[in-house]
């Protein structure tokens, strides 16, 4: 409360637009990666999982290969994530799928974060302290 009785807004918590690259070819692996089970569900999962509980990540897109647009979208369903917008085709390059899911953030996004679906054992809790290094810093990574 401020001195004159009107609420003082209370700082916000920023928030992140995730961009979540899931689409390689699992060439040196020999099977798909992403829906490989891990305790029951995909790997994919897990790391969808975190995205949306975490309270500093707003929303994701999911880039995948081509062929697996329709299935990464059932996942997204079946679990029910709300804060997937999209699941969109990737590029040729780990790079240019990253640059092809952040094209489908929201212009205004003050940041993007790029997380690779592959990598299922990251915590709502790291996403939040990594969005709130980046949003003090400009940039982050956890490590």
């Amino acid at each position: 409360m401020s001195l004159f009785g009107r609420k003082r807004k209370e700082p916000q918590a920023p928030g992140c637009a995730m961009v979540v690259v899931a689409a390689g070819s699992s060439q040196r692996m020999g099977q798909d990666k992403m829906f490989l089970e891990l305790e029951g569900q995909p790997v994919l999962a897990h790391t969808l999982l975190a995205m949306e509980g975490s309270s500093r990540v707003d929303q994701v897109v999911v880039v995948t290969r081509e062929d697996l647009v329709g299935a990464v979208a059932n996942l997204c369903r079946e679990l029910g994530l709300s804060k997937v917008k999209t699941v969109v085709r990737g590029g040729a390059t780990r790079v240019e799928s990253a640059r092809l899911g952040t094209m489908e953030e929201p212009q205004d996004a003050k940041l993007i974060g790029i997380h690779d679906g592959a990598r299922p054992f990251v915590s709502s809790q790291v996403m939040e302290r990594v969005v709130d290094q980046a949003a003090q810093a400009g940039a982050a990574a956890p490590a």
